[in-house]
């Protein structure tokens, strides 16, 4: 390279020229300095990190200066190294050369930011940096900006600084070797403990948005927290305090797994002592009740995880959590397809709720009644309740609702509104409803929620209401969320849902095959919610392909379950198919026009206009006389 437009054209002297027009206010290159630029970017392997903090030295240095002191150390630095890659070599070097060019105090401070798991803030910083060197924090920090060995992020407020990996690695070595390193970790889980407690504390007045914004960037550090908490040289119960505390944050950013997994590990600690605390054990409990979209091996996860934390509720005599498991409880009920015991818990939440502190709780309460009175077939009861709730409801403006049942309530009541309106003969209504609820649930952003949305709502009612393009997107919209989030219930769901389309159109094969195994997964998992429907569709599909007799069996046996479990909403439709499938046999014709009177009837009781309408038109189709030619 001669002149300075022409080393220009290589990549690693336009970002050295840059970083270091960054770093002294302006800079432009020479043609005298650019054979010097040259040397350096090509001494350094093109390595942008190894190029930023060259740069990062030539206010201090100059260009000939940073050349210079490059050439002197780097045979030095580099000997002893000879089996490691060419390029990790010239890094390590670039770091060596960085770092001993640095004061004490700055070394000190670079080896404990990186105990900062990603970003950390300057409070953050302060809190852990302990010695000489905590007297002046912040113009370490700056200068270790200045010198590229630390990254800020003043778009951020506070302002957020991060190490890059490879620095953060390099000053992690330093660290360990210094002698202080468990030390600082103490410091730094006190911090982040208390940080997540307070944040636990302040959820009943902090905004949401606010929270999340604040919070979410500090899981890194949580988990580097929580890993030197549970580690050999760890302080165990302040890892079970700081778990406890971030509970609720885990599930606002659907981070379902790690929760499960964290609150395993503090339930093992807790269990190795001999007097427990109860409140500790309570939450853990309840954390594990919350996802029942998967098992957890070993733990008693769904209702037995919200039984155990009922109990331990009601002996501390804590109305939050005695309703949290009751609320829990009726979802596991409801879940398992049994209404009716679903609405006893409804009732008892509901009696409970006139004790709490929270005034919209009653009305999580007529909400929890409304689904149930609509699975048990009470369609007008349903939909009188949920309007109820809906004209009345408030959210919180922390989230609270969400943290404490789960879901974005709102939506949850909407998604029964839609089913109700639907069943009531309001098609139009109900599409509509769905449409605005998912487009809802996707700006607020809460993964679980708008998978329920889907796979509760969105999806049944678009099938059922026979719209077969609105079917396909929100099928298509479910299956990549429950596959890209893990959530193996509502994926099985989708694949119903996605059978129930191939049968429709043509692939009955195809549909019955996947409907099937993805019955298979629910039964193992024991969510029988939705089976009535589902099976329904398994018998469409069987009768399609001429396999009457497996077809009827099979909505024999769901008329039996719904008679046992008293879910019956859906079986006015489920008698209309089996009158469907003898109206094809001319000596069954009679039983045929029985069953459909049949289903006309309970359809008329229950409030379910379109079901009533489906059946009359079955038996219209029946009654009219064989075209002759």
């Amino acid at each position: 390279m001669t002149d300075g437009p022409a080393a220009l054209r290589f990549a690693a002297v336009q970002l050295f020229v840059e970083r270091v027009s960054a770093s002294v206010g302006g800079y432009v290159l020479s043609d005298r300095e650019a054979s010097v630029v040259g040397e350096i970017c090509r001494r350094l392997d093109g390595i942008v990190l190894a190029i930023e903090l060259a740069a990062g030295r030539v206010d201090a240095f100059g260009i000939a200066g940073v050349a210079e002191s490059l050439r002197n150390n780097f045979d030095i630095l580099t000997r002893g190294r000879r089996t490691a890659l060419p390029r990790h070599q010239t890094l390590r070097a670039t770091l060596d050369w960085s770092y001993s060019l640095l004061s004490s105090t700055q070394q000190f401070v670079l080896a404990q930011l990186s105990l900062f798991n990603q970003e950390f803030t300057l409070k953050a910083a302060q809190a852990v940096i302990a010695g000489e060197a905590a007297m002046d924090v912040e113009g370490s920090i700056v200068d270790l900006v200045a010198k590229s060995l630390v990254v800020a992020d003043r778009s951020a407020h506070p302002v957020r600084y991060r190490l890059l990996d490879m620095t953060r690695a390099y000053a992690a070595e330093k660290l360990s070797a210094s002698g202080f390193e468990n030390e600082a970790s103490h410091r730094h889980a006190t911090h982040y403990c208390a940080l997540f407690d307070d944040a636990a504390r302040q959820w009943q007045v902090a905004q949401e948005a606010v929270s999340l914004e604040i919070y979410s960037r500090d899981i890194g550090n949580l988990r580097a927290a929580l890993d030197w908490c549970f580690s050999p040289t760890g302080e165990s119960a302040m890892g079970v305090a700081m778990t406890v505390a971030a509970i609720p944050f885990w599930y606002q950013l659907s981070l379902v797994d790690e929760c499960l997994s964290r609150v395993q590990q503090a339930l093992d600690t807790l269990e190795r002592q001999a007097e427990a605390d109860p409140q500790s054990l309570m939450r853990l409990h309840a954390a594990l009740g919350f996802p029942r979209m998967r098992a957890i091996s070993g733990r008693p996860s769904g209702a037995k995880g919200w039984t155990r934390a009922l109990e331990i509720a009601r002996k501390v005599d804590d109305v939050d959590f005695q309703l949290r498991a009751l609320w829990a409880l009726w979802v596991d009920r409801t879940n398992s397809g049994e209404p009716r015991a679903g609405l006893e818990m409804a009732a008892a939440f509901r009696v409970l709720s006139e004790r709490s502190s929270n005034a919209a709780d009653w009305l999580i309460g007529e909400r929890m009644k409304a689904r149930s009175l609509h699975l048990l077939g009470d369609q007008a009861g349903a939909e009188d309740r949920v309007q109820r709730m809906l004209a009345a409801y408030q959210a919180p403006a922390n989230g609270s609702h969400l943290a404490r049942f789960q879901y974005e309530q709102r939506i949850t009541a909407r998604i029964t509104l839609a089913r109700v309106l639907w069943l009531r003969g309001k098609t139009e209504e109900a599409l509509r409803e769905i449409d605005d609820m998912v487009e809802t649930a996707l700006a607020a952003g809460h993964n679980l929620t708008i998978c329920h949305a889907l796979s509760d709502a969105a999806c049944p009612v678009s099938l059922m209401a026979g719209d077969l393009p609105r079917a396909e997107r929100y099928t298509e919209m479910l299956h990549r969320r429950t596959r890209d989030h893990a959530l193996d219930v509502w994926h099985s769901y989708a694949e119903c849902f996605e059978g129930d389309i191939l049968i429709r159109t043509g692939e009955a094969a195809t549909g019955v095959t996947l409907v099937r195994e993805a019955l298979d997964r629910l039964d193992r998992a024991g969510f029988y919610l939705y089976h009535t429907v589902f099976h329904s569709i398994l018998a469409s599909g069987l009768t399609t392909l001429g396999q009457e007799p497996e077809a009827m069996a099979l909505l024999d046996g769901a008329l039996s379950r719904c008679e046992n479990s008293g879910e019956a909403w859906y079986c006015a439709e489920l008698i209309r198919q089996k009158g469907e499938i003898l109206a094809g046999q001319s000596s069954r014709l009679s039983d045929a026009r029985t069953l459909f009177e049949r289903s006309m009837a309970i359809a008329r009781d229950q409030g379910a206009i379109i079901l009533e309408q489906r059946s009359a038109d079955s038996l219209a189709t029946l009654s009219r006389p064989a075209s002759t030619f």
